[in-house]
């Protein structure tokens, strides 16, 4: 299996993703969520979270985070760095929730998209980075 198919495997088959911001120290804050919304492979990505959030808020004072999501049994994990924003949830991307998702019920809920600056794959017993 090349990279590009080891990489869109992994997005494909986690059923979890963590979202790494920087808090109000410096610190990374991580939480948990569902697979993406939407998504273009690993270059962008488009999660959802509640705007009355620590997440968010860190995402408005600093763009830079992080994603990982991983295959546990296959031993693969993907982590990219890159940069968040937010934008308002529209009433189109309701369709797209899960059921975890929708007894949220947020009522403030927000989209982050996250654009990939760099890649860091295992698979096969092997590290790669790449930067984009």
């Amino acid at each position: 299996m090349g990279i590009q198919e080891q990489i869109q495997h992994i997005l494909n088959t986690s059923p979890t993703f963590l979202i790494s911001t920087v808090d109000t120290r410096g610190f990374p804050t991580t939480i948990v969520v569902s697979p993406p919304l939407y998504d273009k492979g690993m270059h962008e990505m488009t999660f959802y979270l509640n705007a009355a959030g620590e997440t968010a808020d860190n995402i408005l004072r600093n763009p830079q985070g992080a994603v990982c999501c991983f295959i546990e049994n296959e031993h693969q994990s993907l982590v990219l760095k890159g940069h968040f924003q937010l934008r308002g949830l529209k009433e189109e991307d309701k369709k797209y929730l899960n059921e975890y998702q929708i007894s949220l019920k947020h009522q403030e809920a927000v989209l982050a998209i996250f654009e990939t600056m760099i890649c860091k794959l295992h698979a096969e017993r092997v590290t790669r980075s790449f930067i984009f």
